[in-house]
């Protein structure tokens, strides 16, 4: 695993601007950051495996809850049992909460009450919302291990210790993201521009999306418009 300072001062080798007394001459470190944080968003964008990881959320009382910002959900442990929670359909389950009067009921064991949880869903119309069956009840604080995938981070220089969340089979292709932006930014050496299409051909290839030429700055893409160029054409 790489940190983000780390990945900066790498980058700024494989560009050959690491010379002695002379680092980050053609590209400062700033620059390198936002190419970096530009990355893992485009990533993210079409591969959004790359940023699985396993977070706690503690439910709140009732049924609807709130998942992780720009996130997806794709799982739900029970952390006290290690249990999974089943996956249910998510009309279904809002269908019946408005009948089920005992629902944020607690169940009773041997005189003392208890909660587990045992489904969830979640809303097709807010990613970002899920439910939990049965609901929970008033004086209970459950706490899920939700696996989440797709939201990528963003790092500023106070991180540049910390390591960069992303799965070892996609920091190549943050690298080749990196080196491309550089390498664009010299608009008037061919050569370059040339170097910076083979690694953005290289990037959107290894993850499974189909490149055409340029990148979607030059289509026309960031200013609502769908050139060519913009690799994201195929999917629209």
């Amino acid at each position: 695993m790489n940190t983000v300072g780390e990945t900066i001062v790498f980058a700024s080798r494989q560009l050959t601007d690491q010379r002695k007394n002379r680092e980050f001459t053609r590209w400062n470190r700033k620059d390198l950051l936002n190419y970096m944080n530009n990355g893992l968003k485009e990533i993210a964008a079409y591969r959004a495996e790359a940023f699985a990881r396993t977070v706690e959320i503690q439910l709140a009382v009732g049924s609807r809850q709130k998942s992780i910002l720009g996130a997806t959900l794709v799982g739900l442990t029970n952390k006290a049992t290690g249990m999974p929670l089943n996956e249910t359909d998510a009309a279904s389950l809002k269908a019946f909460m408005g009948f089920n009067i005992c629902q944020y009921g607690p169940k009773w064991d041997n005189g003392k009450a208890t909660y587990t949880p045992r489904a969830f869903s979640i809303d097709p119309d807010n990613a970002e919302v899920f439910y939990i069956s049965p609901g929970v009840p008033e004086g209970f604080s459950p706490v899920v291990l939700a696996d989440i995938q797709g939201k990528a981070p963003e790092y500023t220089f106070q991180d540049w210790n910390k390591t960069i969340e992303i799965r070892d089979s996609f920091y190549n292709n943050l690298i080749d993201w990196m080196m491309a932006e550089a390498y664009a930014m010299d608009t008037e050496s061919q050569v370059s521009l040339a170097q910076s299409r083979g690694l953005k051909q290289a990037f959107y290839s290894i993850m499974g999306v189909k490149y055409k030429m340029d990148s979607a700055r030059v289509s026309g893409f960031y200013e609502g418009r769908t050139g060519t160029g913009d690799p994201r054409a195929a999917a629209l």
